[in-house]
Protein backbone atom coordinates (compact mmCIF):
# COMPACT_ATOMS: atom_id res chain seq x y z
CA UNK A 1 0.00 0.00 0.00
CA UNK A 2 1.60 3.32 -0.97
CA UNK A 3 2.19 5.77 1.84
CA UNK A 4 0.62 8.57 -0.19
CA UNK A 5 -2.70 9.68 1.23
CA UNK A 6 -4.66 12.57 -0.19
CA UNK A 7 -6.89 14.69 1.97
CA UNK A 8 -9.06 17.29 0.41
CA UNK A 9 -12.15 19.42 0.23
CA UNK A 10 -13.96 19.50 -3.08
CA UNK A 11 -14.75 22.92 -4.58
CA UNK A 12 -18.38 23.78 -3.93
CA UNK A 13 -19.89 24.28 -7.37
CA UNK A 14 -23.52 25.17 -7.76
CA UNK A 15 -24.16 21.93 -9.62
CA UNK A 16 -22.86 19.97 -6.65
CA UNK A 17 -25.46 21.29 -4.27
CA UNK A 18 -28.42 19.11 -3.44
CA UNK A 19 -31.81 20.74 -3.12
CA UNK A 20 -34.46 18.81 -1.22
CA UNK A 21 -38.07 19.58 -2.01
CA UNK A 22 -40.19 18.24 0.79
CA UNK A 23 -43.67 18.71 2.18
CA UNK A 24 -43.95 20.22 5.63
CA UNK A 25 -46.05 17.96 7.81
CA UNK A 26 -49.43 19.48 8.57
CA UNK A 27 -48.49 22.82 7.07
CA UNK A 28 -49.89 22.25 3.58
CA UNK A 29 -46.86 24.04 2.12
CA UNK A 30 -43.59 23.05 0.51
CA UNK A 31 -40.18 23.76 2.01
CA UNK A 32 -36.97 23.92 0.00
CA UNK A 33 -33.77 23.05 1.84
CA UNK A 34 -30.34 23.16 0.22
CA UNK A 35 -27.60 20.87 1.51
CA UNK A 36 -23.91 21.08 0.81
CA UNK A 37 -22.43 17.88 -0.59
CA UNK A 38 -20.43 15.59 1.65
CA UNK A 39 -16.67 15.85 1.32
CA UNK A 40 -13.86 13.28 1.23
CA UNK A 41 -11.82 13.22 4.44
CA UNK A 42 -9.07 11.06 2.97
CA UNK A 43 -8.37 8.79 0.03
CA UNK A 44 -5.75 6.03 -0.08
CA UNK A 45 -4.86 4.55 -3.50
CA UNK A 46 -3.95 0.86 -3.57
CA UNK A 47 -1.68 -0.68 -6.20
CA UNK A 48 -3.13 -4.16 -5.72
CA UNK A 49 -6.84 -5.08 -5.70
CA UNK A 50 -8.84 -4.82 -2.49
CA UNK A 51 -10.94 -7.88 -1.68
CA UNK A 52 -11.92 -7.50 2.00
CA UNK A 53 -13.17 -4.75 4.24
CA UNK A 54 -13.61 -2.10 5.31
CA UNK A 55 -13.83 -3.37 8.90
CA UNK A 56 -13.72 -0.62 11.51
CA UNK A 57 -12.94 -0.11 15.18
CA UNK A 58 -12.80 3.14 17.15
CA UNK A 59 -9.45 4.20 15.72
CA UNK A 60 -8.66 1.97 12.74
CA UNK A 61 -9.97 0.73 9.40
CA UNK A 62 -8.83 -2.69 8.17
CA UNK A 63 -8.83 -3.86 4.54
CA UNK A 64 -7.32 -6.80 2.68
CA UNK A 65 -6.13 -7.32 -0.88
CA UNK A 66 -6.17 -10.23 -3.33
CA UNK A 67 -2.55 -11.03 -2.45
CA UNK A 68 -3.70 -11.86 1.08
CA UNK A 69 -2.19 -8.80 2.76
CA UNK A 70 -4.05 -7.03 5.57
CA UNK A 71 -3.70 -3.25 5.96
CA UNK A 72 -4.44 -1.18 9.04
CA UNK A 73 -5.33 2.45 8.28
CA UNK A 74 -5.76 5.26 10.77
CA UNK A 75 -9.48 6.02 10.83
CA UNK A 76 -8.94 9.77 11.15
CA UNK A 77 -6.18 10.31 8.58
CA UNK A 78 -5.97 7.23 6.34
CA UNK A 79 -2.29 6.80 7.24
CA UNK A 80 -1.09 3.21 6.92
CA UNK A 81 -0.28 1.96 10.41
CA UNK A 82 0.96 -1.46 9.37
CA UNK A 83 0.63 -4.22 6.79
CA UNK A 84 0.91 -7.96 7.27
CA UNK A 85 1.00 -10.85 4.72
CA UNK A 86 -1.76 -12.87 6.37
CA UNK A 87 -2.63 -15.05 3.33
CA UNK A 88 -6.18 -13.76 3.63
CA UNK A 89 -8.80 -15.71 1.69
CA UNK A 90 -9.99 -13.20 -0.95
CA UNK A 91 -13.53 -11.85 -0.61
CA UNK A 92 -13.95 -13.00 2.97
CA UNK A 93 -14.59 -10.52 5.75
CA UNK A 94 -12.22 -9.40 8.46
CA UNK A 95 -13.26 -9.15 12.10
CA UNK A 96 -11.70 -6.89 14.70
CA UNK A 97 -11.91 -5.68 18.26
CA UNK A 98 -9.71 -3.19 20.11
CA UNK A 99 -6.97 -5.80 20.62
CA UNK A 100 -6.90 -7.99 17.52
CA UNK A 101 -7.75 -8.40 13.85
CA UNK A 102 -9.08 -11.85 12.96
CA UNK A 103 -8.38 -13.40 9.55
CA UNK A 104 -9.39 -16.55 7.67
CA UNK A 105 -6.22 -17.63 5.88
CA UNK A 106 -5.42 -19.66 2.79
CA UNK A 107 -3.05 -21.82 4.87
CA UNK A 108 -6.13 -23.42 6.50
CA UNK A 109 -6.03 -21.41 9.70
CA UNK A 110 -7.90 -18.69 11.52
CA UNK A 111 -5.42 -16.16 12.87
CA UNK A 112 -5.30 -13.13 15.16
CA UNK A 113 -3.05 -10.13 14.46
CA UNK A 114 -2.14 -7.58 17.10
CA UNK A 115 -4.27 -4.50 16.36
CA UNK A 116 -1.44 -2.12 17.30
CA UNK A 117 1.43 -3.74 15.40
CA UNK A 118 0.05 -6.32 12.97
CA UNK A 119 2.20 -9.04 14.50
CA UNK A 120 0.63 -12.52 14.82
CA UNK A 121 -0.89 -13.32 18.21
CA UNK A 122 -2.12 -16.85 17.49
CA UNK A 123 -3.08 -19.17 14.67
CA UNK A 124 -5.50 -22.11 14.95
CA UNK A 125 -5.81 -24.90 12.35
CA UNK A 126 -9.20 -24.76 10.63
CA UNK A 127 -10.25 -25.00 7.00
CA UNK A 128 -12.29 -21.79 6.91
CA UNK A 129 -14.62 -20.97 4.07
CA UNK A 130 -16.04 -17.81 5.64
CA UNK A 131 -14.55 -14.76 7.28
CA UNK A 132 -14.56 -14.83 11.08
CA UNK A 133 -16.92 -12.87 13.32
CA UNK A 134 -16.22 -11.92 16.92
CA UNK A 135 -18.41 -11.24 19.94
CA UNK A 136 -18.12 -11.54 23.72
CA UNK A 137 -14.51 -12.72 23.75
CA UNK A 138 -15.04 -15.44 21.12
CA UNK A 139 -14.26 -15.78 17.41
CA UNK A 140 -16.56 -17.83 15.15
CA UNK A 141 -15.87 -19.27 11.69
CA UNK A 142 -17.32 -21.97 9.44
CA UNK A 143 -15.28 -24.59 7.61
CA UNK A 144 -15.85 -26.47 4.35
CA UNK A 145 -17.37 -29.47 6.12
CA UNK A 146 -20.28 -27.61 7.71
CA UNK A 147 -18.63 -27.13 11.09
CA UNK A 148 -19.04 -23.94 13.12
CA UNK A 149 -16.00 -23.42 15.36
CA UNK A 150 -15.81 -21.08 18.37
CA UNK A 151 -12.33 -19.96 19.43
CA UNK A 152 -11.13 -17.98 22.43
CA UNK A 153 -10.35 -14.50 21.07
CA UNK A 154 -7.34 -14.04 23.36
CA UNK A 155 -5.64 -17.40 22.81
CA UNK A 156 -7.19 -19.09 19.77
CA UNK A 157 -8.01 -22.14 21.87
CA UNK A 158 -11.11 -24.02 20.60
CA UNK A 159 -14.09 -23.60 22.88
CA UNK A 160 -16.76 -25.58 21.03
CA UNK A 161 -17.78 -26.99 17.65
CA UNK A 162 -21.22 -27.50 16.13
CA UNK A 163 -22.36 -28.89 12.80
CA UNK A 164 -24.84 -28.05 10.10
CA UNK A 165 -26.01 -30.83 7.78
CA UNK A 166 -24.43 -29.35 4.66
CA UNK A 167 -21.74 -26.83 3.77
CA UNK A 168 -22.50 -23.40 5.22
CA UNK A 169 -24.18 -21.08 2.72
CA UNK A 170 -24.62 -17.97 4.89
CA UNK A 171 -23.21 -16.82 8.20
CA UNK A 172 -22.20 -17.28 10.86
CA UNK A 173 -23.54 -14.12 12.48
CA UNK A 174 -23.89 -13.46 16.20
CA UNK A 175 -26.77 -11.65 17.90
CA UNK A 176 -28.12 -11.64 21.47
CA UNK A 177 -25.91 -14.55 22.52
CA UNK A 178 -26.93 -16.70 19.53
CA UNK A 179 -24.87 -17.87 16.55
CA UNK A 180 -26.88 -18.28 13.34
CA UNK A 181 -25.80 -20.01 10.12
CA UNK A 182 -27.62 -21.43 7.11
CA UNK A 183 -26.68 -24.62 5.30
CA UNK A 184 -26.70 -25.33 1.58
CA UNK A 185 -29.74 -27.53 2.25
CA UNK A 186 -31.88 -24.49 3.13
CA UNK A 187 -31.91 -25.18 6.88
CA UNK A 188 -31.09 -22.31 9.25
CA UNK A 189 -29.38 -23.29 12.51
CA UNK A 190 -29.05 -21.40 15.80
CA UNK A 191 -26.58 -22.24 18.57
CA UNK A 192 -25.91 -20.85 22.03
CA UNK A 193 -22.86 -18.63 21.50
CA UNK A 194 -21.30 -19.52 24.87
CA UNK A 195 -21.77 -23.30 24.75
CA UNK A 196 -22.53 -24.34 21.17
CA UNK A 197 -25.71 -26.10 22.25
CA UNK A 198 -28.38 -26.22 19.54
CA UNK A 199 -31.15 -23.67 20.08
CA UNK A 200 -33.37 -24.33 17.04
CA UNK A 201 -33.40 -25.06 13.32
CA UNK A 202 -35.77 -23.86 10.61
CA UNK A 203 -36.35 -25.07 7.08
CA UNK A 204 -36.41 -22.48 4.27
CA UNK A 205 -38.22 -23.93 1.22
CA UNK A 206 -35.48 -22.88 -1.23
CA UNK A 207 -31.66 -22.84 -1.32
CA UNK A 208 -30.25 -19.97 0.73
CA UNK A 209 -28.02 -17.23 -0.70
CA UNK A 210 -24.96 -15.97 1.15
CA UNK A 211 -26.94 -13.10 2.71
CA UNK A 212 -27.88 -13.28 6.39
CA UNK A 213 -28.31 -10.45 8.89
CA UNK A 214 -30.10 -9.70 12.16
CA UNK A 215 -31.85 -6.74 13.77
CA UNK A 216 -34.32 -6.26 16.61
CA UNK A 217 -34.69 -9.93 17.51
CA UNK A 218 -35.22 -11.06 13.91
CA UNK A 219 -33.05 -13.01 11.47
CA UNK A 220 -33.29 -11.93 7.83
CA UNK A 221 -32.00 -13.95 4.89
CA UNK A 222 -32.58 -14.27 1.17
CA UNK A 223 -33.17 -17.40 -0.90
CA UNK A 224 -32.41 -18.23 -4.50
CA UNK A 225 -36.09 -18.12 -5.47
CA UNK A 226 -36.04 -14.33 -4.97
CA UNK A 227 -37.59 -14.14 -1.50
CA UNK A 228 -36.56 -12.47 1.73
CA UNK A 229 -37.42 -14.39 4.90
CA UNK A 230 -37.76 -13.17 8.50
CA UNK A 231 -37.28 -15.63 11.38
CA UNK A 232 -37.78 -15.08 15.09
CA UNK A 233 -34.30 -15.04 16.65
CA UNK A 234 -35.47 -16.74 19.84
CA UNK A 235 -37.53 -19.56 18.31
CA UNK A 236 -36.73 -19.85 14.61
CA UNK A 237 -40.38 -19.46 13.63
CA UNK A 238 -40.77 -17.91 10.16
CA UNK A 239 -42.54 -14.57 10.65
CA UNK A 240 -42.94 -13.72 6.98
CA UNK A 241 -41.57 -14.19 3.48
CA UNK A 242 -41.66 -11.55 0.75
CA UNK A 243 -40.77 -11.79 -2.92
CA UNK A 244 -38.27 -9.11 -3.94
CA UNK A 245 -36.08 -10.79 -6.52
CA UNK A 246 -32.51 -11.88 -5.83
CA UNK A 247 -31.27 -9.32 -3.34
CA UNK A 248 -28.43 -8.00 -1.21
CA UNK A 249 -29.69 -7.43 2.34
CA UNK A 250 -29.13 -5.17 5.30
CA UNK A 251 -31.38 -4.37 8.25
CA UNK A 252 -32.10 -1.25 10.28
CA UNK A 253 -34.31 -0.20 13.17
CA UNK A 254 -37.70 -0.65 11.52
CA UNK A 255 -37.00 -1.90 8.00
CA UNK A 256 -35.04 -4.53 6.13
CA UNK A 257 -33.53 -3.27 2.88
CA UNK A 258 -33.13 -5.40 -0.22
CA UNK A 259 -31.11 -4.19 -3.19
CA UNK A 260 -32.44 -6.16 -6.12
CA UNK A 261 -32.34 -6.15 -9.91
CA UNK A 262 -35.40 -4.87 -11.75
CA UNK A 263 -33.55 -3.91 -14.91
CA UNK A 264 -31.46 -1.51 -12.81
CA UNK A 265 -30.58 -1.77 -9.12
CA UNK A 266 -33.64 -1.06 -6.96
CA UNK A 267 -33.58 -0.56 -3.19
CA UNK A 268 -36.71 -1.99 -1.57
CA UNK A 269 -37.64 -1.19 2.05
CA UNK A 270 -39.70 -3.89 3.76
CA UNK A 271 -41.43 -3.44 7.11
CA UNK A 272 -39.33 -5.53 9.51
CA UNK A 273 -42.44 -6.76 11.38
CA UNK A 274 -44.68 -7.66 8.43
CA UNK A 275 -42.59 -7.83 5.25
CA UNK A 276 -44.84 -5.26 3.58
CA UNK A 277 -43.08 -3.06 1.02
CA UNK A 278 -42.92 0.53 2.32
CA UNK A 279 -41.06 2.16 -0.55
CA UNK A 280 -38.65 1.44 -3.35
CA UNK A 281 -35.98 3.55 -5.00
CA UNK A 282 -34.73 2.89 -8.53
CA UNK A 283 -31.08 3.77 -9.05
CA UNK A 284 -29.55 4.55 -12.41
CA UNK A 285 -27.08 1.72 -12.01
CA UNK A 286 -26.92 -1.98 -12.81
CA UNK A 287 -27.19 -4.40 -9.90
CA UNK A 288 -24.35 -6.71 -10.93
CA UNK A 289 -22.35 -5.92 -7.79
CA UNK A 290 -24.27 -3.64 -5.47
CA UNK A 291 -23.47 -2.83 -1.86
CA UNK A 292 -26.04 -1.62 0.64
CA UNK A 293 -25.53 -0.33 4.18
CA UNK A 294 -27.59 1.49 6.80
CA UNK A 295 -26.75 3.78 9.71
CA UNK A 296 -29.58 5.28 11.74
CA UNK A 297 -32.04 6.88 9.33
CA UNK A 298 -29.66 6.81 6.35
CA UNK A 299 -29.43 4.07 3.73
CA UNK A 300 -26.45 3.89 1.36
CA UNK A 301 -26.66 1.98 -1.95
CA UNK A 302 -23.52 1.78 -4.09
CA UNK A 303 -23.22 0.44 -7.64
CA UNK A 304 -21.22 1.20 -10.78
CA UNK A 305 -19.43 4.28 -9.47
CA UNK A 306 -22.24 6.02 -7.57
CA UNK A 307 -23.61 6.03 -4.03
CA UNK A 308 -27.27 6.84 -3.52
CA UNK A 309 -28.07 8.30 -0.08
CA UNK A 310 -31.65 7.62 1.01
CA UNK A 311 -33.80 8.66 3.97
CA UNK A 312 -34.80 5.37 5.62
CA UNK A 313 -38.43 6.14 6.59
CA UNK A 314 -39.49 7.44 3.15
CA UNK A 315 -36.85 6.56 0.54
CA UNK A 316 -36.27 10.22 -0.36
CA UNK A 317 -32.82 10.70 -1.85
CA UNK A 318 -30.05 13.08 -0.92
CA UNK A 319 -26.67 13.92 -2.37
CA UNK A 320 -24.39 10.93 -2.86
CA UNK A 321 -20.63 10.99 -3.42
CA UNK A 322 -19.14 9.78 -6.69
CA UNK A 323 -16.77 6.82 -6.61
CA UNK A 324 -13.71 6.28 -8.76
CA UNK A 325 -14.38 4.41 -12.00
CA UNK A 326 -14.66 0.70 -11.27
CA UNK A 327 -12.81 -1.76 -13.52
CA UNK A 328 -15.19 -4.03 -15.41
CA UNK A 329 -13.33 -7.15 -14.31
CA UNK A 330 -13.67 -6.19 -10.62
CA UNK A 331 -16.60 -3.86 -9.89
CA UNK A 332 -16.61 -4.68 -6.17
CA UNK A 333 -17.50 -1.97 -3.67
CA UNK A 334 -17.99 -2.25 0.10
CA UNK A 335 -19.15 0.29 2.69
CA UNK A 336 -19.07 0.70 6.46
CA UNK A 337 -20.92 3.71 7.93
CA UNK A 338 -19.64 4.67 11.38
CA UNK A 339 -21.02 7.73 13.12
CA UNK A 340 -20.91 10.55 10.60
CA UNK A 341 -18.29 8.93 8.36
CA UNK A 342 -18.78 6.51 5.49
CA UNK A 343 -15.78 4.25 4.83
CA UNK A 344 -15.74 2.90 1.27
CA UNK A 345 -13.48 0.48 -0.57
CA UNK A 346 -13.44 -0.03 -4.32
CA UNK A 347 -11.03 -2.16 -6.32
CA UNK A 348 -8.04 0.17 -5.88
CA UNK A 349 -9.12 2.82 -3.37
CA UNK A 350 -10.00 3.10 0.30
CA UNK A 351 -11.60 6.35 1.41
CA UNK A 352 -13.42 8.07 4.23
CA UNK A 353 -16.29 10.44 3.39
CA UNK A 354 -17.70 12.81 5.97
CA UNK A 355 -21.49 12.55 5.75
CA UNK A 356 -22.41 14.26 9.02
CA UNK A 357 -24.41 12.59 11.77
CA UNK A 358 -27.61 13.28 9.81
CA UNK A 359 -27.31 14.17 6.11
CA UNK A 360 -30.99 15.10 5.82
CA UNK A 361 -32.61 18.44 6.65
CA UNK A 362 -35.18 18.97 9.38
CA UNK A 363 -37.97 19.27 6.82
CA UNK A 364 -37.34 15.73 5.55
CA UNK A 365 -37.81 14.48 9.11
CA UNK A 366 -41.22 16.16 9.19
CA UNK A 367 -40.26 18.97 11.56
CA UNK A 368 -41.80 21.64 9.33
CA UNK A 369 -40.52 24.07 6.78
CA UNK A 370 -36.86 24.85 6.44
CA UNK A 371 -35.62 27.10 9.18
CA UNK A 372 -38.44 26.26 11.58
Amino acid sequence: MPARTTRGRRPLAAAALWTALVSAVGAGTWAVTTLLPSEPEWTVPVETTLAAGPTTTRHAVYVGDTNGTVYALDAATGRTRWTHPAYLIPHTTLAADDDSVFVSSQDHTVSALDAATGQPRWSTPLDPMTGPVTANGLVFAADHNGRIQALDAATGRPRWSAWVDKEVAAGPVVSHGTVIAAGQNGIVYAFNAATGHAAWSANIPAPVRNELTTAGGTVFLSSKDGRVHALDLATGLIRWSARTGIAHLTAGKAYVYACTARGKAVVVALDADTGEERWHHATSQHASDTAIAVAGDTVYAAADGEIDVLYAPTGESGWGPDLPALPKNNPHVSMAPVGGTLYVTTAHTARAIHMGNDPFPAAVHGYGAAGQ
